[in-house]
């Protein structure tokens, strides 16, 4: 619990680029949808019985989602900048 409270608290420290237009971060968006249905799934597989299908469900699903935080989110934030550095470049 206090590993997602921490990640969820540290997102903002990813995100450290200096383009302010939302239509040029199309990707950041879907990310960001994907992390909200993974957050649901979380929360209506919690709420299912100890059983085999939900635990297998449960345990993916928390991988996944501190995959798409930890690793999407700074692999984009990668990217973006080797993207801005390549623009302010050929200009």
């Amino acid at each position: 619990m206090g590993a997602i409270i921490l990640s969820v608290a540290l997102i903002p420290l990813y995100d450290n680029l200096k383009i302010d237009n939302p239509n040029a971060r199309t990707i950041t968006k879907i990310i960001f949808w994907i992390w909200v249905a993974t957050w649901i799934a979380l929360g209506f597989f919690g709420s299912q019985p100890l059983q085999y299908p939900y635990i297998t469900v449960q345990r993916s699903l928390v991988c996944f989602y501190f995959v798409v935080i930890s690793f999407f989110i700074s692999f984009y934030n990668y990217i973006d900048k080797q993207t801005l550095k390549i623009l302010i470049n050929s200009k």
